[in-house]
């Protein structure tokens, strides 16, 4: 359905007395929405205001103001932001990736793998918990287990 469609759909419903709400919710879109487009002095109103916010506002541009993406160069991002979200999670993929492997494979704790990879304990921590949510294996280890492992890194000289 095209916009057009559904702003004639949206007048029909209101003229047999449905209310916006309800209307908005046949539509899939906001009961906002269909208020301005059922009262064109309301949308008059919301562009004057949206207006007047941006030019008192200027720091506040964002989705108006973007830049493009310092990596990849090809999404528009807001001004300040490292990487878009696909940079992103390609990061992510790539750190994640690199977990994985010192965790089940050279049997490293998240003490030992924040210090070889230069992030703090509680963010290699949290991508542990959040790479586990994902579906990524990381070999379960009992609190006993990581201590001596812990320990026999601080024995070596490594932790």
């Amino acid at each position: 359905m095209t916009p057009q469609q559904r702003r004639e759909k949206a007048a029909e419903w209101a003229k047999r007395g449905l209310t916006n709400g309800a209307i908005a919710a046949r539509l899939g879109v906001s009961t906002t929405t269909v208020r301005r487009w059922l009262n064109p002095a309301y949308a008059a109103y919301c562009r004057r205001v949206t207006a007047a916010h941006r030019r008192a506002n200027p720091e506040k541009r964002k989705l108006w103001d973007t830049v493009p993406c310092p990596s990849c160069k090809k999404q528009r991002v807001e001004p300040g932001v490292e990487a878009c979200r696909a940079c992103q999670r390609e990061a992510r993929e790539m750190r994640w990736a690199e977990i994985e492997k010192l965790w089940n494979d050279e049997n490293l704790t998240a003490r030992a793998i924040a210090q070889l990879t230069g992030r703090t304990l509680s963010a290699v921590e949290g991508d542990t918990a959040r790479m586990r949510k994902a579906g990524w294996k990381l070999r379960p280890r009992t609190w006993s287990e990581t201590a001596k492992l812990n320990a026999a890194l601080v024995h070596e000289g490594n932790l």
